[in-house]
């Protein structure tokens, strides 16, 4: 006997999700985000949480505002949720969104420290960004390092604010200000979700 239903977390690899349900195993996708799916998902709003983010950043003054985070499964960082949540909100306040300060790393850590080391280094402090919003604080961490490393000071010179609320992000220094994503409530709703779809309970792929 095999597995009747498999949890894939934050992974999506479109011709072995096809081939794992024409085998009769059922697919719950947690944290994914692919309008392509044909799969039941459990996530949460990334948009709103962005947003959310870099509105609080906004309300602290700060207009002159980063982004560092990677690409959606698209491979194309536009699509990206997180990246979505921080261009609305810098949209809606009409601040400008500079190209320069748009930093995708491909969700490599050395790539957050190599690029606004690069970006800080480039230019005189009173041209710098004055706040960076990272789109997981696995990348916030590197970043703060490359603002200490460029002589500058977190937050009086560059205000930075991540998301995730890792266990890591409060032992930073400064710690790091995180949006909190709730992983267990995620985790109890997709496993209930998944026991649910194999009791028939509803038949189409949804998402919650």
């Amino acid at each position: 006997t095999g597995a009747q239903g498999i949890v894939a977390v934050s992974w999506y690899d479109k011709e072995l999700f096809e081939l794992i349900q024409q085998a009769g195993v059922a697919i719950m996708g947690v944290s994914l985000n692919d309008e392509r799916l044909t799969v039941p998902v459990v996530d949460c709003d990334r948009i709103l949480s962005a947003r959310a983010a870099v509105r609080h950043l906004i309300d602290q003054g700060h207009t002159r505002i980063a982004y560092i985070g990677g690409p959606a499964y698209s491979k194309q960082m536009e699509s990206e949720e997180r990246y979505v949540g921080y261009k609305f909100a810098m949209l809606e306040a009409n601040l400008e969104v500079r190209e320069e300060w748009l930093m995708n790393t491909g969700w490599n850590v050395d790539r957050s420290f190599s690029k606004l080391s690069e970006l800080l280094g480039g230019l005189p402090k009173d041209q710098w960004p004055t706040a960076v919003f990272c789109a997981s604080d696995m990348l916030a961490i590197p970043a703060m390092r490359a603002v200490v490393e460029n002589q500058g000071r977190i937050p009086e010179d560059i205000a930075i604010v991540g998301m995730d609320n890792i266990d890591v992000a409060q032992y930073t220094t400064p710690p790091l200000t995180s949006v909190s994503v709730p992983k267990y409530e995620i985790g109890r709703v997709a496993a209930k979700s998944i026991v649910d779809y194999l009791d028939g309970h509803f038949k189409v792929a949804t998402k919650i």
